[in-house]
This record gives structure tokens, sequence and C-alpha cells, in this order.
């Protein structure tokens, strides 16, 4: 099992320190887990990026992405990922998720709101719908921290879209 890292290779140079450091973090205290991380540009990216692991080191359990957001919305510099394509994902992801698998949105605000919740439902039902797994995101700001890594604020709530084997959604 592998984990992956994703993040927008534009962001500015500190945001991307505190991806890194959120990376090392993992990689240190996971130790039974490849841990790969990519920056990527688009919807497109991000299906070639799974693929690209998967050859790598086989089915892939996570997938952080460590990206600017806002409700129901992804940024990626070539277009976001948001609710009417991120079902473009579904094929790459039964392709080359690990079933069950989890998915986690470091972005601001993504899973606030009808639109972040429309979101969780579609993202979830296309990421994870082929064997299951948790998918989470956060209502509030969200901070990456250079050389701490990414922090999430206590006045946040976070947001699982939870999926069983059957892909059956259930919002929490």
């Amino acid at each position: 099992m592998s984990e992956l890292h994703l993040y927008d290779y534009t962001d500015n140079a500190l945001r991307r320190k505190g991806y890194k450091k959120h990376y090392e973090d993992e990689h240190y205290l996971v130790k039974d887990k490849r841990i790969y991380h990519g920056g990527v540009d688009s919807i497109w990216g991000v299906r070639d990026f799974f693929k690209l692991f998967y050859l790598r080191s086989g089915p892939i359990s996570d997938v952080i992405f460590h990206t600017h957001g806002s409700r129901g919305y992804i940024h990626l510099p070539k277009g976001p990922i948001r609710s009417s394509n991120v079902g473009l994902l579904k094929n790459a992801c039964s392709q080359y998720l690990a079933k069950p698998a989890t998915v986690l949105f470091l972005g601001c605000n993504v899973a606030e709101g009808d639109k972040g919740k429309e979101f969780m439902r579609k993202a979830a039902t296309a990421m994870l719908g082929h064997g299951g797994g948790v998918m989470a995101a956060y209502t509030s700001k969200t901070m990456s921290i250079p050389w701490l890594g990414q922090r999430i604020p206590k006045w946040g709530d976070r947001v699982l879209a939870v999926v069983d084997k059957s892909g059956n959604v259930t919002i929490k």
C-alpha cells in the first residue's frame, strides 16, 4: 500500500514548505507504507499521478490533496476539481486506488455548506464507490505553516463521507 500527497506546484514557496513538512512527518511516522508526493496542475494530472504511482507500488491506500479550496472546490492551476467534473476521476480511482481507500482534502472550506456537501457526496461516489472507504474535508480555513506542516484550526469542523463496499455514501 502507498500514500500519495498531491499539491499545486504553482503555489507559493512558503506554502509548499508546509506541504513538504506534512509529507516528512508522515514519512517518519509511518514505516510500513510507501509515501510519495507530486505536484499537479489539473484533474488530468491527478489521474496521471494515480497511474504513475500505482505502477510503482501497487494500489494507493491514501490520497492527500494539499491545495487551496473553497465551498465544493479544489483549486488547481489549469482548472478546479468540483462537483461537475469530479466524476472524471472515477475510472482512474477504480483502477488505481485500494479497496477501501482514504481521501483527504486539506484545502480551506471544501466541505462548507450545501456546495461542500454536494462535492463530498459526488467525490466520494466517484473516487471511492468502487470499493468503499472514507473521505474527509473541512468547513473552515486550514493552514499550511512553513516548517510545521498542514494544520487544521480547532474552530473548524471535519466532514466525513463514508462509503460502504456497495458504493453507498453517508455524510457525517
